[in-house]
């Protein structure tokens, strides 16, 4: 009776949990239907929270940060899982570690992976098995008094497969709408610099044409400034694009090596943003120590820094400011980016970091939505984050990288990532 009323229940939930409340439905559903103790399920994408429910808990939070810290080389296991489908892991806890009321002197937790494979790569050699595809999206612990029998490994596969369903397909969906998103954002984007080359270009022709070789001399120049302008948009267009390809197969690298931090900076204020700034009519300050030694890949620190200075230079008014600052900290540094534009929604102030994603606000120089989502996967790889920190109506927005400027932390943060 109990597998029929959770086969009932699973078949009538038809999307992956999107939200906390739906995850903490299934959550609480499965536990009152199997009259289990403990479940607890740990997402990652897109929620990043732990919802558990557990039957007249004695210790509450404490108990359950502990059982977590005793899980966590399993978990661990099952992350780096290259296998799709039902892995159930059940091992012994001792009796003081359960989040729940005792009933017997012994406990057990039982953990399955959820994971999709969305994007299977067949290799011609049959001896290797390649799951590329293979993206891990949580896991479920159930806990219990007793061992799980034959009836109850059933139950536990039967939930697997079930979840793991909604979590290919929702994993699919998304990968289609972004598909669809990419082709819409990508075609606006590119044809607008395209269209701006193609109208200077014909005033270029008609000027040549003209009887007088120095009529409008310096028209002809400014346009060809134009051109250059655009074509750099061109390409960093293009370049944001293989950055998301290289990130999604797996083959976006960091080299990190000894950079004088202060001096990059100033060079990519100066050499690449104050240019386009002015032309919006935006002024940037930036303040930091006079010089800062920092072990990161200087390539991708400048695109970082690129990215998020060019996001607040997007959406702050002509004659906005937008302040750049470096704090240095004892083993890390942080980039502190303020703005005066609009404040970003509550709702999407995670969903700007996705690619090709968007906010409510209104950018004047447009974009693609991919600049704070490839500087967040920088940061990531070298041990740190991006993110915005504070959005306040009428005051602007601060978004902070956070990175460890120390050879040792950044090479083993940097493997971690890997």
């Amino acid at each position: 009776m109990e597998c029929i009323e959770l086969c009932d229940f699973l078949k009538n939930t038809r999307t992956w949990p999107l939200n906390k409340n739906e995850l903490s439905v299934i959550t609480h559903q499965i536990a009152a239907t199997l009259k289990l103790p403990f479940v607890a399920f740990s997402i990652q994408e897109p929620l990043e929270v732990i919802e558990w429910k557990a039957r007249t808990p004695t210790e509450g939070v404490a108990r359950f940060e502990l059982l977590k810290s005793f899980l966590k080389p399993t978990i661990t296991q099952l992350e780096a899982a290259e296998t799709n489908g039902n892995i159930i892991h059940s091992l012994e806890i001792p009796a003081d570690l359960r989040p729940w009321s005792a009933e017997g002197s012994s406990a057990f937790i039982h953990l399955i992976n959820i994971s999709v494979q969305v994007r299977p790569e067949i290799s011609k050699d049959e001896s290797r098995s390649e799951n590329a595809g293979t993206h891990f999206l949580g896991w479920l612990a159930i806990g219990s008094d007793r061992p799980l029998g034959a009836e109850g490994e059933s139950l536990l596969a039967c939930i697997s497969l079930r979840l793991s369903l909604l979590a290919t397909t929702w994993k699919l969906e998304t990968m289609l709408a972004q598909r669809t998103q990419f082709l819409s954002v990508a075609s606006h984007e590119l044809k607008t610099p395209l269209t701006s080359i193609y109208g200077v270009l014909q005033l270029e022709e008609r000027m040549l044409k003209s009887s007088d070789p120095l009529l409008n001399t310096e028209k002809q120049k400014t346009y060809v400034r134009v051109m250059i302008r655009q074509v750099q948009r061109l390409n960093e267009l293009i370049d944001g694009l293989l950055d998301v390809s290289r990130i999604q197969n797996g083959r976006f690298l960091v080299e990190p090596t000894e950079t004088d931090l202060i001096t990059l900076v100033k060079e990519t204020l100066e050499t690449r943003l104050m240019p386009i700034a002015q032309d919006a009519g935006v002024s940037l300050h930036f303040n930091g120590p006079e010089k800062l030694v920092v072990w990161v890949d200087p390539v991708r620190l400048e695109e970082l820094i690129s990215n998020v200075v060019m996001n607040a230079i997007r959406f702050s008014p002509e004659g906005g400011v937008v302040w750049i600052r470096i704090t240095d900290e004892a083993s890390a540094f942080r980039i502190t980016v303020r703005d005066q534009g609009p404040s970003v929604p509550v709702e999407d102030r995670e969903r700007i970091f996705r690619p090709f994603e968007r906010t409510q606000r209104t950018s004047r120089l447009g974009g693609m939505g991919l600049g704070l989502y490839i500087s967040r996967q920088i940061a990531l790889l070298h041990g740190g984050n991006v993110s915005l920190v504070e959005s306040i109506p009428g005051k602007g927005n601060v978004f902070e990288a956070y990175l460890p400027s120390l050879k040792e932390q950044t090479l083993t943060s940097t493997a971690a990532s890997a």
